[in-house]
């Protein structure tokens, strides 16, 4: 995009995310490198992931990061085991 662009809102939809035949996932939604009123809480459902009101000018290097985890502790992305 252009620089500097004013972003209202940022969207993610992660419902239908499947990776390394693991069907649940967890995500985090963390800014960094500009000023915002983002509150980011901690690690989320897919589904429960809401539209981040921004309502600041971006640069080059400021974004948002989308990280995600397995649900469950236990399985590794490759689906298996992790070691005790």
């Amino acid at each position: 995009p252009p620089y500097p662009c004013y972003v209202e809102s940022i969207r993610f939809d992660a419902t239908d995310l499947a990776l390394d035949e693991v069907d649940s996932w967890l995500f985090r939604v963390v800014p960094f490198a500009f000023q915002s009123r983002i509150v980011t809480g901690g690690w989320t459902q897919a589904d429960k992931l809401t539209a981040l009101c921004v309502r600041s000018w971006l640069l080059p290097g400021h974004g948002i990061a989308l990280m995600w985890k397995p649900t469950t502790d236990d399985v590794t992305p490759s689906g298996g085991s992790r070691p005790s």
